[in-house]
């Protein structure tokens, strides 16, 4: 079978691989389709922290048809649609018997501890799939195929993996036009305000002085502006 292995920021190969078996808890899938999701790109460019172990199968929104169970799998047979998960709790952990899968110590993470679904069959937990209804013409309206592009060979890989890092600075100079506008509010802002307080301080001033200059505390008059000061002391 054909795989799309990453070995290196820049570098990720079109290979053949042995179609592997399922064991214990395991579903051997038939992948028919595997989105580019933008941390793909981000892995192909930069790599990734979570990588402990190249070259490594990439892809992380799938998908696929069970072709093979594992001798423990209750529950899937060959034919059933799935759709897979990137991040599998173990289910057994205080937190995942708590529903509080999120913070499962134990996860596992599909295209980064083991082979993910860049190839034409690919090994996963079973408690990381659900059922899929819709057919592979729709799967674009499945939560894990929005915007699905399916990769057969390096060349739409690369092309995908373009396109998104085009739509990704994009977005990226919008938000810094945005960010600059923001900044120029906030300085108006800020002016507005000084020049509020300004002129606040400006008629307090004047309507002191005009009223009863000499009941101001001694300490207080030398804070006046000079052009406000009386023109004569008060007798």
């Amino acid at each position: 079978m054909k795989v799309a292995r990453f070995y290196e920021p820049g570098d990720l190969r079109v290979e053949e691989a042995d179609r592997p078996t399922p064991v214990a808890d395991e579903l051997l899938l038939r992948v028919r389709a595997c989105a580019t999701c933008g941390t793909d790109v981000k892995i192909f460019h930069h790599g990734h922290r979570n990588l402990k172990t190249l070259p490594r199968v990439i892809g992380h929104e799938i998908a696929g048809e069970v072709v093979e169970v594992g001798d423990d799998v209750d529950g899937w047979t060959s034919g059933d649609r799935v759709q897979c998960i990137a991040y599998v709790p173990c289910g057994h952990c205080f937190e995942c018997t708590h529903r509080k899968m999120t913070v499962c110590d134990n996860a596992t993470s599909v295209g980064y501890d083991y082979d993910g679904g860049f190839a034409e069959h690919m090994i996963v937990p079973e408690n990381a799939c659900s059922t899929m209804n819709a057919d592979w013409h729709n799967a674009s309206i499945n939560f894990a195929l929005q915007n699905v592009a399916t990769v057969t060979t390096c060349g739409e890989i690369h092309e995908a993996l373009a396109s998104l890092r085009a739509d990704f600075e994009k977005v990226q100079q919008d938000m810094l036009y945005a960010r600059a506008e923001v900044q120029n509010v906030r300085r108006r802002m800020e002016k507005d305000v000084q020049d509020a307080r300004a002129y606040a301080a400006t008629g307090f001033a004047r309507d002191t002085l005009a009223l009863k200059p000499h009941a101001l505390p001694s300490r207080s008059r030398g804070l006046l502006r000079p052009d406000l000061s009386p023109p004569c002391s008060p007798n």
